[in-house]
């Protein structure tokens, strides 16, 4: 996770240093009442009152009753997905039994609709927490304007689990339904009017003791309270010299401060100015920022000086600076010294780990000076990491806080638009931006990265089927010195072309070709962009680099769950298929689906690499003659490719599910189905991706389930003819297949034998693709004189029969310990003997993450629902 660890970490408070306040100590601890029904306390008050203080006291009293306690200060800007991220970090140290990547869940917080399946996600992991109460308190609300996170938020209010508090720090009143949780008596409501000092209490305050009574008095009259005033005034009366508080009032906080940093000397003045673009200073980061090697010693002066900062906790010193004393520190700098301050937030960029705040960062140092080009390098350098991660929203976030001007006169933010469109399908607008990106970088003269560049823009023509200028480019770029990673890209657009024009021994040389360059590179991303076509499995030829494929993706991640190597495992599984010549190779593809199913259900279903897992998924059920789980599997993929069809750049998803489904549907035992399919293929929408032959299948499907053997037979036949075509998606196996059969039910023995010697000839290496063919046409087959003329055939035509379908047992009736991997059963003896899951990973030598995630496994297969559960599960099992 990218997010700021001092953004989870409450100020500490104090005491001795902050002062004790009874009335409001004891209006705050309402919420921690284990009976109570609240469910929301909320803080709400202008800036300086001490909410944050209050939050953070309250936040160590949970925690010294044995409460769960999570903390999460807001940035501006944040959205849904941040929000989710911070709550995820905060709350990792109690190891929630996340069912789902809680990582991925954040990501998803972009998505539109997403928000009531994350809530109950959220919901659920904290219902199923050992622990049975707990606190979660998120500060700085009100710099929150996203509808989707106040949207969240309610959600999570309204479904709470009992014994879980929220607590909320604001300027401002929350768009939420008060009125109805005060009504059910689930709010601590604390305004200005409750967080107001009272005299006793102002007396408590550092340097109240030094002031006169009289003038004490004055001033908390003149402050009203107000925490900030009363705290700026004694400053002021103690340090700068100032002899009244008349003139003090909330609207005067910044000339308070300047008179407070005007009075400081000059070391600790200058310091506080060099670190005011820094929200939380640590020891390391002020001195980076500031060059101050007495960086610590200053940090613990601006404490003991009690300068609107609170103290963080954790090994490293930390303070958070109060939100108006850094305003009035940046007013300050920027008045007196404007032009170091883009340097300084450059070198504050450089030292933060949040990538959002990093490029925030950048943008306001550009929008001052006019040089983007290092925020925009940066953003382009994480933009890989980004999209391998699925986090297209996130990217689209960061892509908005540059102007608009910049996003189309920028090379590096175009690139990244265009990557950003690549990881949507959108073969639109993909072309267009990597060809306005080349075009910048060809007129600033850096002809290498606008071929670069290009080599993306050809994937993108191929893929909105504008064959002919794909072509001109990839032919241009063939005669250019390319780096080996963009000749890995151009070598996908050039597989697009060689599959359209049916040059199929092209397309296995450019595979071949493509995995010698793969193999040298270590960048995940470039393996993920460089995915085999789904339609180059059981290409002839292809067997050889597509496994070359698998084994690298595997071997560079072998045990972390993420979309490549999911991908991976599914061609893995289409690979078994094809070569399945015993129930023990079935078994297998079996085994990979069930990995790549579990690897997509924790990342929380990414688009790309569900959409093949499904696809795959229908294909095994159809060929092992599962027809109610093909049915129900086979209408859902339908369901939701139709509903893409306002979504022009997923055509190609669309069509490739309808010709899959109609393939597979007779086969399958589920003919209604074809119809279905084809009907989705002639809706309105882009032209169609499907190819003569492929489109000559379904009408040879549809004759045959008209009852008409010889329209059927002269669509294979066609298909047949188009030898070019052949090999694509099994074809050179099924087409001659399925004509030798419809030929020998009306006694055309010889010209049947012909097309059966050719079809067996077609998979030697991949007898799984008999299988196509159905139980009946097999048998039939093999018991034609057509078979009795081949020797073998009969053997190998049987070999190839789909295996039964195996009924599912009910979920209460198997036994579940047997699903559990080698490592499951460790991490859950391990589990059951207490540990954390950091005791656990660093017990078995894994990551926290890994360990997280094989605790999601144990639960999903033993049907728990907490950690608790499965420690008993493993008592009662062994």
């Amino acid at each position: 996770m990218s997010i700021a660890r001092t953004r989870i970490r409450p100020p500490l408070w104090q005491p001795g240093r902050h002062v004790e306040r009874p009335s409001l100590t004891r209006a705050l601890e309402q919420a921690l009442e284990p009976t109570a029904p609240v469910r929301l306390l909320l803080a709400c008050a202008p800036a300086g009152f001490g909410k944050t203080l209050a939050l953070a006291a309250l936040c160590q009293r949970a925690s010294a009753a044995g409460w769960a306690s999570a903390w999460l200060a807001l940035d501006p800007e944040d959205a849904l997905p941040q929000l989710l991220e911070g709550l995820v970090a905060a709350l990792d140290p109690f190891d929630l039994p996340w069912r789902v990547d809680p990582e991925a869940l954040a990501r998803a917080g972009a998505e539109p609709g997403s928000v009531p399946r994350l809530a109950n996600a959220f919901v659920n992991a904290l219902e199923a927490a050992e622990q049975t109460h707990g606190l979660i308190v998120i500060d700085d609300l009100h710099r929150a304007s996203d509808p989707a996170l106040h949207e969240y938020l309610v959600r999570l209010l309204e479904r709470l689990p009992t014994g879980w508090r929220l607590a909320v720090g604001s300027r401002v009143e929350p768009p939420w339904p008060l009125a109805r949780l005060r009504a059910e008596q689930g709010l601590v409501d604390v305004r200005e009017e409750g967080l107001r000092f009272a005299p006793a209490e102002a007396a408590q305050l550092p340097g109240a003791a030094a002031v006169p009574a009289a003038t004490l008095q004055t001033l908390l009259e003149r402050t009203q309270g107000w925490a900030a005033g009363l705290r700026l005034g004694l400053d002021a009366l103690q340090h700068a010299g100032a002899q009244s508080p008349q003139r003090l009032d909330a609207g005067l906080f910044e000339y308070l401060a300047s008179e407070v940093l005007d009075g400081l000397d000059p070391e600790l003045r200058e310091f506080l100015l060099a670190t005011a673009p820094l929200p939380e200073l640590t020891a390391a980061r002020a001195a980076a920022l500031s060059g101050h090697a007495g960086a610590a010693r200053l940090l613990d002066q601006i404490l003991q000086r009690g300068l609107f900062a609170t103290q963080l906790p954790g090994s490293e010193a930390g303070l958070r600076l109060h939100d108006l004393f850094r305003d009035t520190l940046l007013h300050r700098l920027r008045r007196e010294q404007p032009e170091r301050l883009p340097s300084l937030l450059r070198r504050a960029a450089a030292g933060e780990p949040e990538l959002a705040r990093r490029i925030e960062y950048g943008v306001q140092a550009a929008t001052l000076d006019g040089d983007w080009a290092g925020v925009e390098a940066d953003l382009l350098t994480a933009t890989p990491a980004l999209l391998t991660a699925g986090d297209t929203g996130g990217l689209r976030r960061l892509l908005g806080r540059f102007p608009a001007a910049r996003l189309q006169g920028s090379a590096a933010l175009l690139r990244a638009q265009g990557l950003l469109a690549w990881a949507e399908w959108d073969w639109r607008a993909m072309p267009r931006q990597m060809g306005a990106a080349a075009a910048l970088l060809r007129a600033a003269g850096e002809h290498q990265a606008a071929h670069a560049v290009q080599a993306y823009q050809a994937i993108g023509l191929a893929g909105a089927g504008e064959l002919a200028a794909a072509q001109v480019l990839v032919d241009g770029l063939q005669a250019q010195a390319l780096e080996p990673a963009s000749r890995c890209r151009l070598a996908v657009a050039r597989l697009w072309l060689a599959m359209n024009r049916g040059s199929l021994q092209e397309v296995v040389a450019v595979l071949n070709e493509q995995l010698d360059l793969l193999q040298l590179s270590e960048d995940l991303a470039l393996w993920y962009e460089c995915v085999p076509l789904p339609a180059c499995v059981g290409l002839a030829g292809a067997r050889a680099p597509i496994q070359r494929y698998i084994q690298g993706v595997l071997l560079r991640v072998p045990d972390a769950p993420t979309g490549v190597r999911g991908i991976a495992l599914v061609l893995q599984a289409f690979q078994q298929m094809w070569a399945a010549e015993s129930e023990v190779d079935w078994e297998a593809a079996e085994r990979s689906l069930a990995l790549a199913a579990e690897d997509c259900h924790w990342l929380d279903r990414p688009a790309n690499l569900d959409f093949q897992l499904r696809m795959s998924q229908i294909a095994l059920h159809a060929l092992r003659g599962r027809s109610t789980a093909f049915e129900a599997a086979a209408r859902e993929l339908l369901a939701d490719s139709a509903g893409l069809n306002a979504r022009q750049r997923l055509q190609p998803a669309r069509t490739l599910v309808a010709f899959h489904v109609g393939r597979l549907a007779r086969l399958a035992g589920v003919p209604a189905l074809l119809a279905e399919a084809q009907a989705l293929l002639h809706e309105p929408g882009p032209g169609q991706w499907l190819d003569e032959a492929q489109l000559a299948v379904l009408q040879a499907q549809a004759a045959a389930q008209a009852g008409q053997p010889q329209a059927a037979l002269q669509a294979w036949l066609q298909v047949v003819q188009t030898a070019e075509r052949l090999s694509v998606l099994g074809l050179e196996t099924e087409a001659p297949l399925q004509a030798a059969d419809l030929l020998t039910q009306s006694g055309a023995h010889e010209a049947a034998r012909e097309l059966l010697a050719r079809a067996l000839d077609g998979c030697v290496q991949e007898p799984g693709k008999l299988a196509l063919l159905g139980r009946a046409a097999l048998q039939r087959l093999a018991a034609s004189p057509a078979a009795a003329a081949l020797p073998g055939a009969r053997e190998r035509l049987l070999a190839a029969l789909p295996a039964p379908a195996v009924p599912t047992a009910p979920a209460t009736a198997r036994a579940p310990a047997a699903g559990l991997s080698e490592r499951e059963r460790e991490v859950l003896g391990l589990l059951a003997q207490g540990h954390s899951n950091k005791l656990i990973a660093r017990e078995l030598g894994l990551s926290p993450y890994t360990v997280k995630r094989h605790v999601a496994n144990l639960l999903d297969k033993l049907d728990l629902r907490s950690r608790g559960q499965a420690a008993a599960w493993h008592r009662d099992h062994g």
